[in-house]
């Protein structure tokens, strides 16, 4: 189930977003929707399912996404 939820996020994100954002593309967007998906998966205490998805090809938007930092 998480699996097909995770497809349909992708396809989602590539509908949405295109090409039209430099640096967003659909292999970046698959990267970075595996990442998230093995970190939520960690925060419940289940292995991650997505191998090859170690690191955020997206590392520069943590920094929006944390609430103590600076925007």
């Amino acid at each position: 189930m998480i699996g097909e939820a995770v497809n349909q996020e992708i396809v989602w994100s590539n509908h949405i977003l295109t090409d039209r954002i430099p640096g967003i593309n659909y292999q970046t967007t698959i990267d970075y929707t595996h990442h998230l998906a093995n970190k939520r998966l960690g925060m419940l205490g289940l292995k991650p399912i997505y191998k090859d998805a170690d690191r955020n090809p997206y590392k520069h938007l943590d920094r929006l996404q944390d609430p103590n930092g600076d925007k």
